[in-house]
């Protein structure tokens, strides 16, 4: 159960929020300590809109809660995420092209990523949705997730797309 803190926030906790840079002009080494048990992306500009962009510096923080430890960590805690993105030309490349629609990313003859990849309206053999023959594959016909260069939308289950949306 998660209750409100009714102390002033800690210096912990200032140090958590307080990590909004402009990762073009200020240089952010050695700071992802401030970052406490959180999960941090960054984002700049990423629809690649029109410039100039109407705010000096838009930079999304999403954290995620997890209770405090038990023991006495061994190590300083880390950020479970970073992610800085210049755009989305830059930033998604790797993952959505070279990751998402390559049919042989892991081992060969897998298919593509059955949530996010894509091969430009074509069908999509992929397999590995069945926990009693992994070999079985499935075609798809539709596109799951719309990209909007950083968010996703997703909708249906694997579920679904095993028993209803595939060929």
């Amino acid at each position: 159960m998660i209750t409100q803190q009714k102390e002033p926030p800690t210096e912990r906790m200032r140090r958590m929020y307080s990590c909004a840079v402009d990762l073009e002009v200020e240089d952010t080494t050695g700071r992802r300590e401030r970052l406490v048990h959180s999960t941090h992306f960054r984002t700049k500009n990423v629809q690649e809109g029109p410039l100039p962009i109407q705010l000096a510096v838009f930079t999304l923080i999403l954290n995620t809660l997890q209770s405090p430890p038990t023991k006495p960590p061994r190590t300083p805690p880390r950020p479970n995420v970073v992610l800085p993105l210049s755009g989305i030309s830059g930033g998604f490349r790797f993952i959505q092209q070279t990751w998402a629609d390559s049919a042989n990313v892991v081992h060969s003859g897998v298919g593509v990523n059955p949530i996010i990849g894509t091969l430009a309206g074509a069908l999509r053999v992929i397999s590995g949705l069945d926990p009693i023959n992994a070999a079985k594959t499935v075609t798809l016909t539709t596109d799951f997730v719309v990209s909007r260069g950083g968010e996703c939308f997703f909708s249906p289950s694997l579920s679904s797309i095993a028993t209803k949306l595939s060929v």
